[in-house]
This record gives C-alpha cells, sequence and structure tokens, in this order.
C-alpha cells in the first residue's frame, strides 16, 4: 500500500498511521489470504485465515453425519455434513448458518458445489470406483490387470488389456463373460478362476499356455475348445474335481475322425475317479463324459477318467453304443486312412487314467491305452472297466506300471499286434495285471464278464508280438486266464507271476490256445498258481510253447495239461491237490515235468481221451501195475508185465510224442515157462518197446520186469 506508517508508539494519532490502518482493516476482513502484515512489520490472521484455522480444528475433531439430501434436514455446524444417497457422498456447508436443506434436494439445488457452498469432504467415489472390478487398475493392479467384458464383441478391448497387462507385467483377469469374434492372441496370463470367461464360441489363443475348460461354459464341447485355444506348442488344461461334458470326440473308420491331434498337451485332473457300485458311471473325481481320443506327440494326462460308460450313454446317445463312437479312453489313430499309413506318434504319458464303456457285451474299448505309439509310459494306474475289450495295447516300448480291468467281455487285457506296422505289441513291460471278471468283492455291476471270455489275451492278427514282460497277473472270474489267438507268431512274452481262480466259470482254463495254428506262441511264467478250474493249460491244434519254473494247482477237475498240435508244456517243479489227471496230450504234443509232489489223491497220469503209453494186446500186469510217467523231463515206465495168448514181441505202444529220439536197447529180467528163475532178456525202445527182439515172445518169456527211463 502507498501510505507510509509511523513507528509512534501505540495508540497512534497521526494521520498517516490511521490511514494505514483503515486498510488493514480492510485487508483484514475481506483478503483470502490467511495473513496480513502490522505498520510495526508483524504477521496477523485475516479472517479467512481464522476460519480456516477453525475449520482444520473442527475437521481434525471429526463431522457430524446427517441424512439427507433426499429426506431434507438443517446443517447447523461446520462439522455437520449431509449424505447424498445418489452416490453416497457426504457435503459440508462452507457459507453460513443454519443452512437449510428441503426434501427432494441435491447439492446443486441447495446452492451449488464449490468454495462458500456445497463441498465434497468422503471418499465415496474413489470407493465406488475402487470396488469396481477394474478398481485394482487405479492403484496399479498388485500383478494384475482387470478387463471388464461386455459381452457383445470384447475382440479389440481384450486385446488391449492383454497387451496392457504384458506391459505391466501383470496377470489378466477377465470380469464377466467375454464373446471374442475375431481370432485374438491373448499373450498375458489369465488370472486364475474356475468361473466362466469366454463364451463357447469364443476365438481365441491363450499364449500363457494353459486353460480350463471351465472357462467356456458348463457345456459341450468345452474341453476340446479349451484344447484348441492353447498355442501351437501345446500346453497345459487344468480340470476339476467335476465331470465335463462330452466333446464329440470319435474314431472316422473312413471319414475324418475327430479328437485331440495338437500335440505336447498337458490335461491334468484333480483325482482318479473309480466307478459306483452298478459301474454304470464313473464318480469321485475328475471326469470326461463320452469318447476321448487322442493322436498327438507329446501327450499327457493325469488323474482323469473317460466316462463313456451306460449313464452317458443313454444319457447323450440313447443308449445305443457304437463302436468307434462309444469308446472310453482311445490313444489311436483318427481313421483307417490314418492306421493303413502306419504313421507314430511318440512320447506319450499316462498317470492314474480310467476308462469305462458302455457294458460288457457293447462292441467297444474301455481303454485303448495305446496303439500306434513308440515311447509310451504310464504311471499309476490304468483302470478299464466295461467294454467286449477292456485296455488294450498296440504300441512299440510301452511301459506300464499297474492295470486293473473289470467285467470285460471279451478280455480284461488284450496285447495285440495288427497287420499295420504301427498297431504292434512290441518291448511292452508290464508290473501289474489284475482282472476282474465280476467287478470287485461286494460290488454289483450291471453286466459282467460272459462265459468263454478272457482275462488277458495275445492276439496277433498281422504281426509277431514280441518282448512283452509281463510282473504280475492276478485273474479272478474270466472262463480263460491267460490265453492266445491269431495266426502270426507269438516271439516271446514272459509273466514272473501268474495266479488264476476260474471259481464261478464253466471251461475254464489258466492258460488256452484253441485256434489252429502252424506259428508258435512262446511263454514262459516264472511262477503259475492255478485253482478252481477245469484245466491249467488247454491248447488246441496248433504251436504254442509253455514254460513253467514253478507250478502249484488246486480244485483241477480234468486236467493239468489237454494239448494238441506240436504244443510242448515244460514245468520245472510241479505241487498240486486235488488234480483230475496230469496230461491229455493228443497229435505230436508233449510235456516235460522235473519234479513232482502233491497232497491229497495222487492224480492220475493220463487223461482219458488222449495218447499215452499202453500194454500192447495179450500183455497185461495183474501183480504189478503198469504204470508211465513223465518226470525228470523225461518218461519213466514200470511194472511187471505177463504174457497170454495172442502176445507179441511189442511189449508197450507208445504215441509218437513220447518216442525217444533215437533207438535204445536195455537189459531187462525174464522168465519163461522153461526156467527155473529169471534170465536176462532185452528190451528195444523205438516206435513202441520191444522184448527180445531178435527171438519171439514163446522162445524168450512169460514175465518181464519193466523199469525203464527215457529221453523223448
Amino acid at each position: 500500500m502507498a501510505t507510509q506508517p509511523t513507528n509512534l508508539p501505540v495508540p497512534s494519532e497521526s494521520p498517516r498511521d490511521l490511514k494505514f490502518n483503515a486498510g488493514k482493516i480492510d485487508e483484514f476482513v475481506t483478503s483470502e489470504n490467511h495473513v496480513y502484515v502490522d505498520r510495526f512489520g508483524d504477521e496477523h490472521r485475516t479472517i479467512a485465515g481464522i476460519n480456516y484455522d477453525a475449520n482444520q480444528a473442527i475437521l481434525n475433531y471429526g463431522y457430524i453425519t446427517k441424512d439427507s439430501f433426499e429426506d431434507g434436514s438443517t446443517i447447523s455446524l461446520a462439522n455437520e455434513c449431509l449424505r447424498w444417497k445418489s452416490n453416497g457422498e457426504y457435503y459440508r456447508w462452507d457459507g453460513t448458518f443454519p443452512k437449510v436443506v428441503p426434501p427432494a434436494s441435491t447439492p446443486d439445488s441447495t446452492g451449488g458445489i464449490g468454495q462458500g457452498k456445497w463441498v465434497g469432504v468422503g471418499d465415496a467415489s474413489l470407493r465406488s470406483n475402487l470396488a469396481e472390478e477394474a478398481g485394482v487398475n487405479l492403484v496399479g493392479g498388485s500383478g494384475v490387470y482387470v478387463y471388464i467384458a461386455n459381452g457383445v464383441d470384447d475382440s479389440s478391448g481384450i486385446a488391449n488389456a492383454s497387451a496392457t497387462a504384458v506391459s505391466k507385467s501383470a496377470c489378466l483377469k477377465i470380469s464377466g463373460i467375454a464373446k471374442v469374434v475375431t481370432p485374438t492372441t491373448i499373450s498375458a496370463q489369465i488370472a486364475y478362476t474356475d468361473k466362466q470367461i469366454f463364451t463357447i464360441d469364443s476365438k481365441v489363443t491363450l499364449n500363457s499356455g494353459y486353460a480350463l475348460p471351465d472357462w467356456f461354459g458348463d457345456v459341450e464341447n468345452a474341453v476340446d475348445v479349451a484344447i484348441n485355444s492353447l498355442p501351437a506348442s501345446g500346453g497345459v488344461i487344468k480340470l476339476l474335481n467335476k465331470r465335463y461334458k462330452p466333446s464329440g470326440y470319435q474314431y472316422g473308420f473312413s471319414g475324418a475322425g475327430k479328437g485331440v491331434t495338437k500335440d505336447n498337451i498337458t490335461i491334468i485332473g484333480s483325482k482318479q475317479p473309480s466307478p459306483n457300485n452298478t459301474y454304470d458311471r464313473l464318480v469321485n473325481g475328475t471326469v470326461i463324459e463320452g469318447c476321448f481320443l487322442v493322436w498327438a506327440n507329446g501327450f499327457s494326462m493325469s488323474d482323469v477318467g473317460i466316462d463313456c460308460g451306460k449313464y452317458v450313454v443313454d444319457t447323450y446317445y440313447a443308449g445305443n453304443p457304437q463302436p468307434g463312437i462309444h469308446e472310453g479312453f482311445f490313444a489311436t489313430y483318427l481313421n483307417d486312412a490314418e492306421k493303413n499309413a502306419s504313421n507314430y506318434k511318440y512320447g506319450m504319458r499316462l498317470h492314474n487314467v480310467s476308462g469305462m464303456a458302455y457294458s460288457s457285451v457293447a462292441m467297444v474299448h474301455a481303454m485303448i491305452v495305446a496303439e500306434g505309439y513308440v515311447n509310451t509310459r504310464c504311471t499309476g494306474l490304468m483302470h478299464a472297466m466295461m467294454g467286449v475289450h477292456g485296455a488294450v495295447f498296440k504300441a512299440r516300448d510301452c511301459l506300464v506300471d499297474n492295470v486293473i480291468s473289470e467285467c470285460a467281455g471279451g478280455e480284461g487285457v488284450i496285447v495285440k499286434s495288427d497287420i499295420q506296422a504301427s498297431a504292434r505289441a512290441l518291448n511292452v513291460p508290464v508290473k501289474k495285471i489284475t482282472c476282474y471278471g465280476a467287478g470287485t468283492q461286494g460290488s454289483s455291476p450291471h453286466s459282467v464278464a460272459p462265459a468263454g471270455a478272457w482275462g488277458v489275451l495275445f492276439q496277433n492278427s498281422g504281426n509277431p508280438i514280441d518282448n512283452v514282460k509281463l510282473g504280475n497277473i492276478d485273474v479272478f472270474g474270466y472262463s480263460n486266464g491267460i490265453g492266445f489267438s491269431g495266426i502270426e507268431e507269438t516271439v516271446a512274452v514272459y509273466v514272473e507271476s501268474f495266479h488264476y481262480d476260474g471259481e464261478g466259470t464253466s471251461t475254464s482254463a489258466a492258460v488256452r490256445h484253441v485256434e489252429a495254428s502252424t506259428q508258435g506262441k512262446k511263454i514262459f511264467f516264472g511262477y503259475l498258481h492255478a485253482r478252481n478250474c477245469e484245466q491249467v493249460i488247454s491248447a488246441g491244434n496248433n504251436n504254442m510253447q509253455v514254460s513253467v519254473s514253478q507250478m502249484d494247482i488246486a480244485n483241477v477237475s480234468d486236467a493239468l495239461a489237454d494239448i494238441q498240435g506240436n504244443t510242448v508244456v515244460v514245468i520245472n517243479s510241479l505241487k498240486y491237490s486235488s488234480v483230475g489227471s496230469l496230461w491229455r496230450l493228443n497229435g505230436n504234443a508233449k510235456a516235460y515235468l522235473g519234479t513232482e509232489t502233491h497232497t491229497g489223491i495222487t492224480a492220475q497220469e493220463f487223461a482219458p481221451g488222449g495218447l499215452a503209453p499202453q500194454m500192447a494186446s495179450g500183455w497185461s500186469a495183474p501183480q504189478q501195475a503198469f504204470t508211465a510217467k513223465l518226470r525228470n523231463f523225461g518218461i519213466v515206465c514200470n511194472g511187471l508185465l505177463r504174457s497170454s495168448s495172442g502176445a507179441t514181441s511189442t511189449v508197450i505202444t507208445l504215441p509218437a510224442s513220447l518216442r525217444p529220439a533215437e533207438i535204445i536197447r536195455i537189459p531187462a529180467l525174464t522168465k519163461d515157462s522153461s526156467s527155473s528163475g529169471p534170465i536176462m532178456g532185452t528190451l528195444t525202445i523205438g516206435n513202441d518197446i520191444i522184448a527180445n527182439e531178435y527171438g519171439s515172445v514163446s522162445a524168450s518169456s512169460d514175465y518181464i520186469s519193466l523199469s525203464v527211463n527215457w529221453s523223448y
């Protein structure tokens, strides 16, 4: 100001001081500044400054909240504030008091918003924004960027949100259900959720490398859509402990077929399911309904069940199971053309995988564990249920820990080679196989294995089976324990331990090969334990070769071995009880036994209906019975034989399979009517056993003491 005051003491009556002070009074009253300076240079608060200090004190003390602009109220104090319900914000009055607010008011209708008017004092707007799904974006996101879907066409919006999330090194969280019309790649990692975030027809590629079918809704094809949302390089599908609807996978036969063809897909479930008591569905775990066909490299699946059982087929397919369509787990070609091309897929990994088919008589597979694959590893449990075919192995270098097959109508487990080079079982080690024809104890399957079914079947329809190594095999409730079928050679099957119980079945055999075949079927057992069956080993007119290190059998109603053709059975050590007979040999079939022990009644050595050493016409054994036993890997014949009218020098007739490789001549004690005691004669063992080959019976003996053994 222009007037210069004096330095006279207060009170000064100088005209200059009076004029100066008049200006200061105006500044004190009307200035918006919080301080003014007196004539001595000291600062003092203006009215605006005093009001500010008072308001700050009131604010620090706290507001008294009142309702509301809509209801009407009166504001009497500076620290009273009034709520506007429409946005939740509180406002204080910055004018004179009292301030009357009539009902149905707004801040604008009762003075306006600003200095000297209504002033917002709350954080309602901020809180409201932060509470929204995208509110996290306002504060940097803590590693998450939120996109709010419009559900109409989110193509560009979600692409931009993905780019923003990547730039912030954040996950992308999708709020709502996005509809991606234009093919869009989402490079940001999707924040984990088990809710739907895309429509089923959304065209997305998720470069983050993992997806949940749940993201595409609880609808059919969700599993397939999730797999196809992964990039060409593959990725991970995560499954919850729930059921997923079918994706329409099927074998194409002469058509295209549908299944997983993208390489390097890993499907991770939450828990391997189990069958319910009636075996019509899988329960208590992660379940994919319908056929699951996969023909891809580097495929992996763990803790998942594929359910194409009665419940699923009745629900989705009118209860009409069809081959190729209503299969369970189906690791095989897409169609016949692909199979005939004999292509391979590599590196499949399975862990705790189940497969269920419609019934024991439905012409489908519960599980083709691997067909046309090389280098497959199956850890944990492979669990097959129902179907004519249970668990099927047609692969090279397929290593398996444990297989359980239940209620399969044709065969519980089949190791098979087809005519295509890639559909061949070669080098298939399996540590443990368990087959239940009628389910586990206490269950009530709606369908069980019929008579004639096989526990484990080796079938070679077009190529040999070679180098199959099996650990422990247990078969219950199947007419046949282990069997062979097909026209090609089975080069080598090794079984460490085999237990077979045919209780409740008819015409049962632990090991059987019924088809006529000139090709060899070779199987080696470390230990074979069989009980409650008709036969232990049964072979038709074929070339089966069975070798058993140790055999323990009981309750065998007919014969240990009923074999024909060129079949050969070799048993190192035999222990038995309650066995009808040991051998029924026909054709050129041969049996070799090392040692034998038994409890109870001694089994008949040779069964009726088979070939055996027999006393020739005119010879009998009235005092010491004639016996022929297969022991020490040869044959032992004993008896005191007597000739009668019509006898010739042929004492014993031998079947061709029991004849020695070369003629054997040995001494034997004989006695004729003219001698006072025994004399030394000869026996020739060749096509038959002949006494005194160069003489006649009448000139040689009435009795012959027979105790001979030989190899054949």
